[in-house]
Parts: structure tokens; C-alpha cells; sequence
């Protein structure tokens, strides 16, 4: 048996009779690697075989043949790492936010705090016949209460509702004596911490018993420092 020569790497297809046929214009002289001899040190094939195929569709979408399926796995891997880092990067970014808008609301509260000095608010009214009366109180500036006293107000007569704007502050239908409220015990404190807008109304609900009672509250809480 004659000795075969190696001449290198090229497609080969089978006819319709069987016969084998080499593509002579796709020959190449070796792959890294194989043992060619000499021929591999062809200046054709110095350095990485990397881009042999390009161009060949018959290899474009296999990601598993040789070195484009190498190039396309750390292709998906760096891909796959610059995602990470930009996710991590937008939901650090996210969270400082977070932060500085937490900090943010903390000064500015402790900031409104400082600036609030003790008020006042109160009004008076008088009935002009027995049963249900209605007292209506308006801040001109942003309010938050402290105590409710009805020093004032005539003998007999009771609170039912009290509203800050449309909300129910306290209710009881049937109704407390108004000389029961006091700045010193928990009635006189059950609308502590209550706030409304400056402008919004506090409207007192009670009864008296008789045409020409009075029915008078007072609010003490605090308002915003006014600034000269």
C-alpha cells in the first residue's frame, strides 16, 4: 500500500453514483493541532483558525462547532455578566434613591417640627331654640389639635360629633356633657394629634336645651411659625 500525503481539511460530498468529490476551494492546510508536518507552518494558517467559516451558511447557527461555538458561549457568558452588573447597578441606584428620599422626609419633618409654635382656635354660637346645634370653626392656617374645652358654654348642653373636614374625628350619639371635657383628663384629649388644612373647617355637633344657649369651644394645638 502507497504512502497517503496529507494535504489538509476541505468538504466532502458523494455523487449520485457514490463517487466521493472533494471541494478543492474549500481546502485548508490543517487545523491547530493535527499533525501535518511541515504544512502547518504555512503563513496562511499563523495564529488562531478562528473565522475560517465566516460567511458559510451551512455553520451561521451552530453554536457547538469548534471555535465559533466557543466564541458564542463567552459571547452569551459576557452578555450574561453585563446584564448582571447593569441590574445591580439600576436597583443600587433604586435604593439610593430610596434612602435619600427616607432622609429627605426625615429632616423635613424634623425641620416642620421646630417651626410649629402653640395656637389657639375656637367660636362660639347660640341657639335659637332647644335640640340639635351646630358650631363651626375655620383656621386660616395649617392645624394640628391638642386639647378641646367647652368653657363657655351653657348649662345642659352635650357634643355629639366632631369633624375635621369630612373626616369623623369623634362620635358618640348620645352625646357627652360638655363639662366633662377638660385639658387636664383623656376627653379633653381625644382630638390630639388631629390635622387639617388651613382654609378646611372643624365643625362641632351637640344639643342644648333651650333657645338663647350658648355653645362654645376652644381648640388649643399648634400652627406653622410664621416667617417675617
Amino acid at each position: 500500500m502507497s504512502n497517503l500525503t496529507p494535504l489538509g481539511h476541505a468538504r466532502v460530498y458523494r455523487d449520485d453514483s457514490g463517487e466521493l468529490v472533494i471541494d478543492t476551494d474549500s481546502l485548508r492546510r490543517g487545523f491547530a493541532g493535527d499533525d501535518f508536518g511541515d504544512d502547518y507552518d504555512d503563513e496562511d494558517f499563523d495564529g488562531d483558525f478562528e473565522g475560517d467559516f465566516d460567511g458559510d451558511d451551512d455553520f451561521e447557527d451552530d453554536d457547538d462547532f469548534g471555535a465559533r461555538g466557543s466564541r458564542s458561549r463567552r459571547k452569551k457568558r459576557r452578555q450574561s455578566r453585563r446584564e448582571n452588573r447593569r441590574e445591580n447597578g439600576l436597583m443600587a441606584n433604586v435604593r439610593d434613591r430610596r434612602e435619600k428620599r427616607k432622609q429627605k422626609g426625615r429632616k423635613s419633618m424634623s425641620k416642620n417640627t421646630d417651626e410649629w409654635v402653640a395656637t389657639a382656635v375656637g367660636d362660639s354660637t347660640t341657639s335659637t331654640a332647644a335640640g340639635a346645634i351646630s358650631l363651626e370653626i375655620t383656621p386660616q392656617h395649617d392645624f394640628e389639635a391638642d386639647t378641646i374645652v367647652f368653657t363657655g358654654s351653657s348649662s345642659g348642653a352635650k357634643v355629639t360629633t366632631v369633624f375635621f373636614a369630612d373626616q369623623v374625628a369623634w362620635s358618640n350619639s348620645s352625646g357627652l356633657p360638655v363639662d366633662v371635657f377638660s385639658a387636664t383628663n383623656t376627653l379633653g384629649a381625644l382630638l390630639k394629634g388631629q390635622f387639617i388644612r388651613g382654609g378646611l373647617s372643624i365643625v362641632i355637633n351637640g344639643t342644648v336645651e333651650g333657645s338663647g344657649d350658648t355653645f362654645q369651644a376652644t381648640i388649643t394645638g399648634k400652627k406653622p411659625r410664621v416667617s417675617c
